[in-house]
């Protein structure tokens, strides 16, 4: 029928799960929606945070906060480009907002120009 559609998401266990790695502020805040997170200070607790959530495999989006993140973007677009990681980062209360470029983005993270 026109104006009707059926969408359906197929997933296996954790596999549509979120979390958020940053500051006290930033997890609280998903918290209060359900969000896991754990609270990092520093770029290496990032990385290594980042690396133990991928690899347990339980969570299919990773929001990182933006200030954080920034020193440890390459390892970030790594992880995109090859594990297939939808990660995003998502800005802190102390960061400026500023509009993304997402073809820019999708360039940095597979490789080509759209």
């Amino acid at each position: 029928m026109f104006g009707r559609y059926k969408f359906e998401v197929i997933y296996t266990g954790n596999a549509l799960k979120t979390m958020v790695l940053g500051s006290r502020d930033t997890v609280l805040s998903f918290g209060v929606v359900g969000v896991d997170g754990i609270v990092v200070t520093t770029p290496d607790e990032m990385a290594r945070e980042l690396d133990k959530s991928i690899s347990s495999g339980n969570y299919s989006v990773i929001m990182v906060e933006e200030g954080i993140a920034l020193s440890i973007e390459e390892k970030i677009n790594e992880y995109r480009r090859k594990k297939g990681m939808i990660i995003v980062e998502v800005p802190s209360r102390f960061t400026m907002y500023k509009e993304k470029d997402f073809q820019e983005f999708l360039k940095k993270v597979l490789g080509v120009r759209i």
